[in-house]
């Protein structure tokens, strides 16, 4: 049982220090790249007759991990922490993140950035920051809707105006883009997950029902895989898909 157990450690560790090393590898990548981007960014925003573009760390489920091809924020910047939203304007480039990331994005943001510190005493958020007369020769922000809350277009309309645009500008400078993920789907077996898809769905069915709602739309990738039990690959060290 011991030996099972060392095996199954050493295992671990492996794959632990192979994910650690694939991560490390893209950091550098992406920040060596990231100092060249702004101009042919800024470039982008002419093209589309906007002034600044919002680059959020999400993908199209919001997700808190994303696989590499939605790592923008990270390209960008060369901010790589798991949290942060970087903003593009005709002359200055801002990240925004948390506390937990300052002394992170201080020492990897790229040449022509500024670091933000969000939560900070009179720091403002990015949507009022629009607001401020810090933007005030900003008309019209540009964001990608597949990757954005509806929630802060929401407030970023409150100081500006807001336009989709539906190729996204980061996209059009990064030459090296990893692919989209496709890694296969597999059954999460009942032993584990403890509960049949068809029991979940039956509570989940209840609680709609008795919200009077008539449906719920469940995009969190977590949250799909957990109620039809399944697992994927897409993201390192997240079993989603």
């Amino acid at each position: 049982m011991l030996y099972m157990y060392l095996l199954t450690a050493a295992a671990c560790r492996a794959r632990g220090l192979a994910a650690a090393r694939a991560i490390s590898r893209r950091s550098l990548r992406l920040r060596a790249g990231s100092t060249n981007t702004l101009d042919a960014l800024r470039e982008e925003l002419d093209k589309n007759g906007v002034d600044a573009f919002v680059i959020p760390s999400d993908d199209p489920h919001l997700s808190e991990y994303v696989a590499p091809c939605f790592e923008r924020r990270a390209f960008a910047s060369g901010f790589t922490g798991s949290a942060g939203t970087a903003v593009v304007l005709k002359d200055r480039a801002l990240c925004w993140t948390d506390g937990r990331y300052w002394l992170q994005a201080s020492q990897q943001l790229g040449e022509g950035w500024e670091l933000v510190k969000a939560g900070a005493p009179g720091v403002d958020g990015i949507a009022a920051w629009f607001g401020t007369d810090e933007a005030s020769g900003v008309d019209t922000v540009g964001i990608d809707a597949r990757v954005t809350a509806a929630a802060f277009s929401d407030a970023l309309k409150e100081h500006v105006a807001v336009r989709h645009l539906e190729e996204n500008p980061v996209d059009k400078v990064w030459a090296d883009r990893p692919a989209m993920p496709s890694s296969m789907l597999r059954l999460h077996p009942l032993e584990f997950a403890g509960e049949s898809v068809s029991s979940k769905l039956g509570r989940v069915r209840a609680a709609v029902q008795e919200l009077g709602a008539s449906g719920l739309v469940i995009s969190a990738l977590d949250e799909v895989c957990w109620l039809f039990n399944v697992r994927g690959g897409d993201v390192s060290c997240n079993p989603v898909a």
